[in-house]
């Protein structure tokens, strides 16, 4: 898979300094590379340009809060979302979700990587206190709480379980067991349908190619079930 090593990249590697391309043609719109600070600014000028229908994704995430703006953009338009390669972490967890109709490709990886969700055992935002003084401490507190309020505020607007990208420990134990070394995931699915997400079509011949199968859980409704999760 031609976007493999930018999985590998993700996870191993912090962040690169470049932000994502926005290009049109026709009713598309491109979204490819990371999302970064100032990214919403290039998204809102190409998409003023004229009428968009579809977003094909493209991205390894990136800046939360630039791509749930985004996809608040994407969700008040009504557009639909397609993932014909990678979408993973907040490309995943905000932009994917937000389309109308959710359409992910033959060859096309979906991974959820991270969260901002209150009360997740995790959290995609990293702090080291270590040399930092009470006002450091301070701003990062205040910095997080708001990007969990902004998450919320997302999920609600969409209607969409806030905890998808939010397994719980006990979902983690299980998939342990298959996948030792995962630090991302992806739901089939049934899984995917059971957060409440509607209007989605999966095209996917596999969920992760055989290369990325140590780093990436596949979850199913079997695991959440397993894990406690109320399935109707």
């Amino acid at each position: 898979m031609k976007f493999l090593s930018l999985i590998f990249f993700l996870i191993l590697h912090p962040l690169s300094s470049f932000g994502a391309d926005f290009s049109r043609s026709d009713r598309v719109l491109y979204v490819a590379g990371e999302i970064h600070e100032g990214d919403f600014e290039k998204f809102s000028k190409v998409i003023s340009e004229g009428e968009v229908s579809f977003v094909i994704l493209n991205s390894i995430g990136g800046n939360a809060i630039e791509a749930m703006k985004i996809a608040s953009v994407i969700s008040d338009m009504r557009l639909n979302t397609i993932v014909s390669d990678i979408c993973a972490s907040s490309c995943a967890n905000y932009m994917f979700l937000a389309g109308n109709k959710k359409i992910i490709m033959q060859h096309g990886v979906l991974i959820w990587h991270g969260s901002y969700s209150k009360g997740c055992e995790h959290t995609i935002s990293k702090f080291n206190s270590e040399n930092k003084n009470d006002q450091e401490i301070l701003d990062y507190k205040r910095k997080l709480n708001n990007q969990h309020l902004e998450n919320d505020k997302f999920f609600k607007k969409i209607s969409v379980k806030n905890n998808i990208n939010c397994l719980s420990v006990e979902v983690k134990r299980i998939a342990d067991k298959v996948y030792p070394d995962s630090t991302g995931f992806t739901l089939t699915l049934n899984a995917i349908k059971y957060f409440g997400v509607v209007d989605i079509f999966d095209f996917r011949n596999r969920y992760v190619e055989e290369e990325m199968s140590k780093y990436v859980a596949v979850v199913g409704v079997e695991m959440l079930k397993e894990a406690g999760y109320q399935l109707d």
